[in-house]
């Protein structure tokens, strides 16, 4: 049977840590679109599989975030 442990993200489920047999690690399985990039990578520890985990999540979100509009110029007239 294998150990696998829940990811998530304030409180947001994004994905499983699932312990790879023989200790060659842990593997993230994505549940959440925005940790696909996480999917199916491997680590040494469940930290470090959780902490790749969260690093995609964050990563797409900020990628998805609207672009700054940009700064208005205003320009004087001088007489």
């Amino acid at each position: 049977m294998q150990t696998s442990k829940i990811v998530e993200v304030d409180g947001v489920f994004i994905g499983a840590a699932v312990r790879l047999p023989e200790a060659q690690g842990w593997r993230f399985v994505a549940a959440d679109h925005r940790a696909d990039e996480a999917d199916g990578r491997t680590a040494p520890t469940l930290y470090d599989t959780q902490q790749l985990a969260k690093r995609a999540f964050f990563l797409s979100r900020s990628r998805g975030l609207a672009p700054r509009a940009e700064p208005e110029v205003r320009q004087e007239v001088l007489f």
